[in-house]
C-alpha cells in the first residue's frame, strides 16, 4: 500500500500542525515521555526486538482485559499471558524483517499525554518518503519506578489494538469443542499459508487462505494475513480484503483507514479526493 509522494507533503503538514496542537504543558514529564517516543522508535529502526518486549508490562495489559480475564483461574490466565507475550514479540519481528527487507523507517509524530495513559503515534513509511504503509499507536504507562512502558498495541491497519485481539482469544476460548477444533483446522491452514507464501509466492498462499471459511475468517490474526497478501496481488483483492477488515473491526481509525485506501485503490488519479480523506483520518487518530 503506498501513498503518492504529493499526498505525503500534505500529511507530513498536517501530523506537523498537529504535534504543535497538541503540545504538553509539562515540559520535564514531556521530554521524558518525548524521549520514550524515540527511543521506541529506535529500537524499530535498529531492528531490537528484545528491547521492545523489555519495554511490554504484561501486567498491566492484563488489567486492560477486564473481568473475563480474572475470571480464569491461575493457569488459564498465564496461558493467555504467555499468548500475548509471545503475539507481540513474533509481530515486533515481522514488521522488524519487514522493515528490513524493505527499508522501512518508523517515524515518531505525535505525543498525546493523560494523566493515567499516554499514546504515541508513529507513521511507518520507506526510507525516501514516498511511500506510506501503515500508521502505529502505543499506548504507554508509568511503572512504580515513574518509567514508561508499553500497556498496549494499535496498528490501524490490522482492524483490532492488541488488547481487542487478548480478549476475543478469551471468548474463543471458551466456546464449545466444535469451534474450537475449527480454530485449530483454520490455523493450521494459515501455517501451511505462511510456508507456502514463502516457496510459491503470495497468489498460492491466498487461494489456500480461501480454504478457511466463517466464522474463523474473522479471527484476526486470519483475515489481517489475508489483507497482507492481497496488498501483493492488485488493486481488486486488496479492496475487497480492506472491505471486510472494515465491516468487522470496532474501531472508528480502522474503518476511516480501509477507507481511504479503498478510495486510493479505486480512483489513485483522484488526488484531492485521496487527501482529504487522510486528512480526516489522521485528526480522527490523533485526537
Amino acid at each position: 500500500m503506498r501513498i503518492n509522494y504529493f499526498l505525503f507533503l500534505v500529511l507530513f503538514l498536517l501530523i506537523s500542525c498537529k504535534q504543535k496542537d497538541t503540545a504538553p504543558g509539562d515540559d520535564k514529564i514531556d521530554l521524558k515521555l518525548e524521549d520514550v517516543g524515540v527511543e521506541i522508535a529506535n529500537h524499530y529502526n535498529y531492528n531490537e526486538p528484545d528491547s521492545l518486549i523489555a519495554l511490554f508490562d504484561h501486567r498491566q495489559f492484563s488489567k486492560r482485559l477486564g473481568q473475563p480475564f480474572f475470571n480464569l483461574d491461575k493457569r488459564a490466565q498465564s496461558y493467555v499471558i504467555g499468548m500475548v507475550m509471545q503475539y507481540y514479540d513474533e509481530t515486533n519481528r515481522f514488521v522488524l524483517s519487514e522493515m528490513q527487507q524493505r527499508g522501512l523507517f518508523l517515524e515518531l509524530l505525535a505525543v498525546n499525554q493523560d494523566e493515567q495513559v499516554s499514546k504515541l503515534f508513529y507513521r511507518l513509511i520507506n526510507q525516501s518518503g514516498e511511500r506510506l504503509f501503515t500508521y502505529l499507536v502505543l499506548y504507554v504507562q508509568q511503572d512504580a519506578s515513574g518509567d514508561y512502558k508499553i500497556v498496549n498495541q494499535y496498528d490501524v491497519s490490522k482492524a483490532y489494538s492488541l488488547g481487542q485481539n487478548s480478549k476475543i482469544t478469551i471468548r474463543n476460548m471458551q466456546k464449545n469443542r466444535s469451534f474450537q477444533k475449527g480454530a485449530e483446522k483454520a490455523f493450521a491452514i494459515l501455517s501451511q499459508a505462511v510456508a507456502l507464501e514463502k516457496t510459491h509466492g503470495y497468489e498460492a498462499a491466498y487461494k489456500i487462505m480461501e480454504d478457511i471459511k466463517q466464522p474463523f475468517t474473522r479471527i484476526p490474526a486470519i483475515a489481517n494475513y489475508r489483507f497482507i497478501l492481497a496488498s501483493h496481488l492488485g488493486a481488486q483483492p486488496f479492496i475487497q480484503e480492506a472491505k471486510y477488515l472494515k465491516s468487522i473491526t470496532p474501531n472508528e481509525q480502522s474503518k476511516m483507514f480501509y477507507d481511504c485506501i479503498i478510495m486510493e485503490q479505486q480512483d489513485p488519479s483522484n488526488k484531492e479526493a485521496v487527501t482529504s480523506c487522510y486528512e480526516s483520518f489522521i485528526e480522527r487518530l490523533v485526537q
